[in-house]
């Protein structure tokens, strides 16, 4: 009984340390603004005989922000309209175009080497010509160093005809697990994230590839305790996993 009344007594002073009055610093009369804030059942009581304009302002909750003055009337002001150029636009419509031709991978590849090649080539070219008029230190020349820094990446896709010219493919594919991550905030440990880092991607792959994930996480499981080998392992992965074996819904 003893160690009971004890850790009664730590669980009480933990409560009153957390909610109690302190916990909201409350300037003024802190006892009755506090009440207010916690005792949800008077308030909805007591709301028939309180007029709808009587509002109760909790001064923790009141924050003062300096207003930003407005610039004088007589200062010149200029209209910017941001747009792309009919240049920048073109490779989008490239893209588009392939798609409403249901246009086969190299045949897409043949396409932006046609039409997007040359607009990347003068985009490099000027990119070339400014890096050398502009400071590095600058946000137009960190900029202008970045897109060279990263010039293969960025023109890779015009080499294969399964690429894209965005990355919304794979944003789409990320979203259930930044949303879940969102939930559950914690992996624990590094080793709880890489699993489920790797859980993730087996199930956006077998969904990109066509397969219901319950199928194959279950054609995946019941063989992985057999792969002994690298090769065993990748044919498990679902775009080389055999689908005559992998059942479906009934």
């Amino acid at each position: 009984m003893g160690l009971f009344n004890l850790l009664k007594e730590q669980v009480r002073l933990l409560q009153h340390k957390l909610f109690g009055e302190k916990s909201e610093k409350l300037s003024g009369k802190v006892g009755t603004g506090q009440l207010l804030l916690f005792n949800e059942a008077e308030q909805v009581e007591n709301q028939e005989t309180t007029s709808k304009k009587e509002q109760i302002e909790v001064p923790a909750h009141t924050r003062k922000r300096g207003k930003r003055k407005s610039l004088p009337d007589n200062l010149p002001r200029i209209d910017v309209i941001h747009d792309l150029t009919e240049e920048e636009k073109q490779g989008c419509r490239i893209e588009q175009s392939a798609r409403d031709q249901q246009l086969s991978y190299d045949q897409v590849k043949q396409l932006w080497q046609k039409k997007a090649k040359p607009i990347l080539d003068e985009f490099g070219k000027g990119l070339e010509e400014q890096v050398l008029k502009t400071p590095p230190s600058g946000l137009l020349g960190k900029a202008i160093s970045y897109a060279l820094g990263q010039w293969n990446r960025l023109t890779v896709y015009i080499e294969d005809g399964r690429l894209h010219l965005d990355n919304n493919l794979a944003e789409n594919a990320i979203r259930p697990f930044v949303v879940g991550r969102k939930n559950w905030l914690f992996s624990a440990t590094p080793a709880g994230a890489h699993a489920s880092a790797m859980l993730y991607s087996r199930v956006e792959t077998a969904k990109a590839n066509g397969l219901e994930p319950y199928w194959y996480l279950r054609y995946l499981f019941e063989r992985l305790p057999t792969a002994k080998t690298k090769k065993d392992q990748k044919a498990l992965l679902p775009q080389y996993a055999d689908r005559t074996k992998i059942g479906s819904p009934s």
